[in-house]
């Protein structure tokens, strides 16, 4: 759902969903390279690539996402890409089944909370040793979230 004043999509979850509403989400938001949406009745494409800032620079491919710094654990306000909590899974007892619901009040609330715990200790608990503060190396299968997400 559109939230216009803040530029962005809220999450629905609808459960038993229709096969018309299957078939839209199973399309996704990224296709062949565009973040793809529908606004008022229509549908809207932009690059990823263009969102990111991609670039060469001197042979090299760089963007324009600001790269996280030891004591980033989520985005600034003024980064491009945001993330946020946007649904609650459920699994069974056994593991083997799920479901999923919108986030409430409640669950911002929570996850806040974790946040500001997160923020207060987050430097102590590297320098114990308990979380990792060493920057990631470049490789197969690191290069990407450096390059897509800004993450270090």
């Amino acid at each position: 759902m559109p939230d216009k004043r803040l530029k962005r999509f809220d999450i629905r979850v609808i459960n038993e969903a229709s096969d018309e509403e299957l078939d839209a989400a199973a399309k996704g938001t990224a296709r062949d390279g565009d973040l793809v949406y529908v606004l008022d009745g229509k549908e809207h494409r932009t690059p990823i690539k263009t969102l990111r800032g991609d670039r060469r620079v001197d042979g090299a491919s760089v963007n324009s996402l600001r790269k996280w710094e030891k004591s980033d654990f989520v985005p600034r306000p003024d980064d491009l890409l945001q993330e946020r909590l946007y649904c609650i899974q459920w699994l069974d007892k056994s593991g083997d089944d799920s479901f999923y619901r919108e986030v409430t009040p409640t669950d911002a609330a929570r996850q806040e909370k974790v946040e500001a715990t997160v923020r207060a200790h987050l430097e102590e608990w590297q320098a114990t040793g308990l979380v990792p503060d060493m920057v990631v190396e470049p490789g197969e299968k690191t290069d990407e979230p450096i390059r897509t997400r800004g993450w270090t």
